[in-house]
């Protein structure tokens, strides 16, 4: 004999941008922004229970695939607050936003900033200076 389900009717969840899906978006349009030359790269490296972690690469396909990472971020199931881990080109530190909000203003900041724009304009010569 089968067993009802006894989770009811679930709910489907709410239809906005999660830190997650701002990123990934960012990645695309860097990919369209150079023509493919360059793209962005998420990495979902969730270890930690209650904690999902996320990685931002730059790759240079024709370049073998060179990848740089800018930063990681982390955030809860509720996602706010997101801890924004910069590295490399990105600078060094820790930003926290608090709301949406605040994670689009420091994710354009750090994405315009001149250590990430350096490391694309670098990328991008070398990468024409061998075609």
């Amino acid at each position: 004999m089968a067993i009802d389900n006894l989770w009811g009717n679930l709910p489907e969840g709410d239809k906005i941008e999660t830190p997650l899906s701002i990123l990934k978006e960012q990645a695309n349009y860097l990919t369209v922004a150079t023509k493919g030359l360059l793209e962005g790269k998420i990495l979902v490296l969730t270890k930690q229970p209650e904690n999902i972690q996320v990685s931002f690469r730059l790759v240079a396909p024709p370049l073998g695939g060179y990848e740089i990472e800018l930063f990681a971020i982390g955030y809860g199931i509720g996602m706010y607050p997101v801890n924004m881990a910069l590295k490399g080109p990105a600078g060094v530190g820790i930003i926290i936003s608090n709301t949406q909000e605040q994670f689009l203003a420091n994710l354009g900041k750090v994405l315009q900033s001149p250590g990430v724009r350096d490391a694309v304009s670098k990328l991008m010569t070398q990468i024409k200076s061998s075609q």
